[in-house]
């Protein structure tokens, strides 16, 4: 000190006052402390799930960007696409935060049509782990301005939440001591208390709890179990299925009949929705492909009265469009599907003896039905079918010269199944089901002959128990 003050007073007069005004502006700057703002800073990605939200989106958007380094949308989606992120359900947001290096999630979304529309956004830390899930009723089908502020004040909130986002507490400014209370004085006037000016609420907006629950912190929000409908499942299992065919003859004639007994085979069934694997929501998330396949193992039937055994098989396929509607907001709404597809139903005899007069049957058929969907509880579910098949084709069946009855036949045919599907996980669920398939021939007499038969029924009844993966 004493050096600086001798090499001060060597100084000039203009001199002197400019190095004591650079000295004291160092020291009130040395003194400030570091900006709580600059430490808190964090990288959080704000996106959308769905299309609808895009206010609600820009409003977050804008707040968060005052107080945190912002990853746009467009950035999110662009990151997503080159690191192959695909879905949003744990895992996926998960592995998104960690290509983001993102401190923090936030993901707006929509719920509900109409006046039920409901904003919902997920605050996730960058483990996928819910923050907070900041739920607003909606007056309209689309998001307001009082709507949009009401969220983003909870998501702030929420916000300084994320882990280490804290300002420690060794680099927080130290409180000033109290100062010493001075003696009583008989003549002092007791100070009138002043109340505390407290800021006033928004109107409208109720102040409520924003820590979460222990529950809440370590739940994660997989986009299944939040309502999204599954994006595909795969099943394979056992089936069984038994046939019976009889003629309804005409003018007392004697026709063979084909009574089976059941018997097992495989099964396959899948289920593609390519947009709502994508994580899309929408009515078009709806559409995909249903694909069935079976057949049996091993099938020998006999001949009545005779000890001759001749080799058979059954087997179905089915391909086409399926459109799922779901008939609510819930997080497990019931749902109706709509089916147009082509199917083929063989039934196959070899008879090199020539004994069997039932002809084999090989059945192309449009299929159009509606299939409905009941959830009971989180696991549990039911699900019932109808179609109405048209065949454009019946093989042996219905041509005069080979189904024995001399008369040409055209079919209608009916579909009904019906079972029951418990979800044991959120990847692996297990079904059981039942179903009925029936063909009705019509039969004209040929040119030149004389039918035997005016009709015939073709009955499949059959079930399944097989285990599928869900995504």
């Amino acid at each position: 000190m004493s050096a600086f003050l001798s090499a001060l007073g060597r100084l000039r007069r203009p001199q002197r006052r400019l190095a004591i005004f650079v000295a004291v502006l160092l020291g009130f700057l040395g003194a400030l402390p570091a900006p709580v703002e600059a430490r808190a800073r964090r990288r959080v990605a704000v996106f959308r799930e769905g299309r609808k939200g895009g206010g609600a989106l820009a409003a977050i958007t804008i707040a968060v960007e005052r107080r945190h380094q912002v990853i746009s949308e467009a950035q999110v989606k662009q990151l997503r696409k080159k690191a192959r992120v695909r879905g949003n359900d744990a895992r996926a947001l998960k592995r998104l935060a960690k290509v983001l290096d993102a401190d923090g999630l936030v993901v707006v979304g929509m719920a509900g049509r109409g006046r039920r529309s409901l904003l919902d956004v997920r605050v996730l830390d960058n483990q996928a782990r819910l923050v907070e899930r900041v739920r607003v009723p909606l007056l309209r089908a689309d998001t307001d301005a009082e709507s949009e502020q009401r969220a983003t004040l909870d998501v702030m909130a929420a916000l300084t939440r994320l882990p280490g986002d804290a300002v420690p507490a060794e680099e927080a400014a130290p409180e000033p001591p109290p100062p010493p209370e001075a003696p009583p004085s008989p003549r002092a006037v007791p100070p009138t208390p002043q109340a505390t000016e407290e800021p006033a609420p928004i109107e409208g907006q109720p102040r409520r709890a924003t820590a979460p629950r222990e529950e809440e912190a370590a739940a994660v929000a997989p986009a299944d179990d939040e309502g999204r409908p599954p994006g595909a499942d795969v099943g394979i299992g056992l089936g069984f299925v038994r046939r019976s065919f009889e003629f309804t003859p005409v003018g007392g004639a004697k026709l063979q009949a084909y009574q089976g007994n059941p018997v097992a085979g495989v099964l396959a069934i899948a289920h593609v929705y390519p947009l709502a694997l994508a994580g899309k929501r929408g009515l078009l998330a709806g559409l995909g492909l249903y694909l069935r396949f079976d057949r049996t193992f091993a099938l020998t039937s006999q001949l009545q009265g005779s000890d001759q055994t001749f080799s058979s098989s059954i087997q179905l396929g089915s391909l086409g469009l399926e459109w799922r509607v779901d008939l609510g907001s819930s997080a497990r709404p019931p749902s109706l599907a709509l089916r147009l597809g082509l199917g083929s139903r063989r039934f196959q005899l070899d008879d090199p003896s020539g004994l069997v007069k039932i002809p084999s049957v090989e059945y192309g058929f449009v299929e159009l039905g509606v299939v409905g969907r009941l959830p009971i509880g989180s696991t549990l579910g039911l699900f019932a079918g109808l179609s109405y098949l048209s065949p454009f084709a019946t093989g042996p069946v219905g041509e005069a010269k080979e189904n024995g009855v001399g008369a040409a036949g055209a079919a209608s045919g009916l579909l009904a199944e019906g079972g029951v599907e418990l979800r044991v996980m959120r990847w692996l669920s297990l079904q059981a089901a039942l179903r009925w398939e029936q063909y009705s021939h019509t039969f004209t007499a040929a040119a030149g002959q004389t039918a035997t038969a005016s009709a015939a029924t073709d009955d499949y009844l059959g079930g399944h128990l097989l285990g599928a993966v869900v995504f």
